[in-house]
């Protein structure tokens, strides 16, 4: 199975998904997660997506939000969950403020890790993306 790790995000909205072909509420950026990973054209977790079977836990929707003695007991279990995932996938939101370009830049820089030399790079996109909502999640430690 895959695992998401991502940051609910507000609660104030909502977006309606069919999982199990029964309608359930997730925070937008839940359902911004999700369009995006099914969205993928290139790399290992699209081939993953375009041609297996694969399950997909995400804890809004696989631990009953709703039962308090449920969510103590799966939030306690979470880090197995994380550890067993054949992938575990982090949204850390939308592409933007050179985030892209920023990703691009790291694969670019492995050469530098070896060297003394400084790898160029773009420190605003590098402050922006550090700077997510995910980032600051204690929860990405066991996850």
């Amino acid at each position: 199975y895959i695992a998401l790790s991502y940051t609910w995000g507000s609660s104030a909205a909502k977006k309606e998904i069919i999982v199990n072909g029964k309608p359930a509420l997730i925070t937008v950026n839940l359902h911004s997660a999700l369009a995006h990973i099914l969205s993928l054209k290139e790399g290992r977790l699209a081939g993953l997506i375009q041609y297996c079977e694969y399950l997909l836990w995400v804890d809004a929707v696989c631990i009953n939000q709703q039962d308090a003695s449920e969510k103590f007991v799966q939030v306690a279990n979470m880090r197995h969950v994380f550890a067993n995932a054949q992938w575990v996938v982090a949204w850390l939101g939308p592409a933007g403020d050179g985030s892209d370009q920023l990703l691009s830049d790291i694969h670019r820089w492995s050469p530098f890790l070896d060297r003394e030399e400084e790898p160029p790079f773009n420190a605003r996109a590098l402050y922006s993306f550090f700077s997510r909502d995910w980032w600051t999640r204690m929860w990405i430690l066991q996850e």
